[in-house]
């Protein structure tokens, strides 16, 4: 395939321009390109332009789109932008596993701790050798001094978890917390792995973070009663007391939420069944 040349890279902007938003959120979409076409239309030879286009179009799932705008920057200036890490991405979203890591493996040769395209490249392993194949990638990836997000913990952790190494996914994930702080989406996924494995107490200590940060911590304070129902069922107890009298002292608009009511229900069954 020969690289997209400026002109036909202004075409694939005119047609995304015509192209109506979907949503909302398609506005700075829409935004942004116009002001790069109109930049590309001023200089058709500004190789920068034509790469932010080859991103724009990454970031709004427009793979081929992004895959040609790559290639315009290239042949603009060659070797000047990383575009291995768009293609990497646009190959890996049309499906392209092999093409995807091709890519990767030459944005990481210059950049090896890079962990979004660590991440990229471990998804592309994962789908051309499976999920074992890809955990030293991950491993990288949260390993990496910055760039690292929660989605990057909890993609780690998931593709432990589908390896068999339950363990080695709960230890990731309170990296990650120890990392970034109790992000809710890394404390949900640590606590449904140490409920699934026996680990009360630091299931518990998870709960009590969520509960802390919840607009409501009635629905927190049930899942501890219930957590503790097999093992302590005494504290299990304590535990639905405590919530009902809660329930109590709320105001009757509150108490009588569908939710609460359920709650409420669940809590008093519990207590006389015992």
């Amino acid at each position: 395939m020969f690289p997209q040349t400026p002109s036909l890279a202004l075409f694939t902007i005119a047609a995304a321009l015509l192209a109506p938003p979907a949503c909302p959120a398609h506005g700075t979409f829409h935004e942004r390109m116009a002001q790069l076409a109109a930049r590309i239309e001023r200089a058709p030879a500004d190789a920068a332009a034509h790469f932010e286009l080859a991103r724009l179009f990454c970031q709004h799932g427009d793979w081929a789109l992004a895959l040609g705008a790559a290639d315009a920057a290239d042949a603009l200036q060659p070797g000047a932008f990383a575009t291995d890490l768009v293609r990497g991405e646009a190959q890996l979203g049309l499906g392209h596993a092999a093409s995807a890591r091709g890519a990767l493996n030459r944005f990481l040769a210059s950049q090896p701790q890079h962990a979004p395209a660590l991440v990229l490249r471990a998804r592309a392993t994962t789908a051309l050798d499976g999920p074992e194949a890809a955990l030293a990638d991950y491993r990288a990836a949260t390993e990496c001094p910055a760039l690292v997000q929660a989605d990057h913990f909890r993609e780690a952790a998931g593709a432990l978890e589908a390896a068999g190494r339950t363990d080695d996914a709960i230890n990731v994930l309170a990296r990650g917390l120890a990392r970034l702080g109790p992000d809710p989406t890394l404390l949900r996924d640590a606590l449904a792995l140490e409920e699934a494995t026996g680990r009360v107490d630091d299931a518990l200590a998870r709960i009590a973070c969520l509960e802390a940060a919840a607009p409501r911590r009635e629905p927190w304070m049930a899942r501890r009663a219930r957590l503790l129902a097999a093992t302590r069922p005494a504290e299990s107890r304590a535990a639905w007391a405590k919530l009902l009298r809660h329930l109590d002292s709320l105001p009757n608009l509150e108490r009588g939420l569908p939710e609460l009511r359920a709650i409420a229900a669940e809590g008093r069954a519990a207590l006389e069944s015992r």
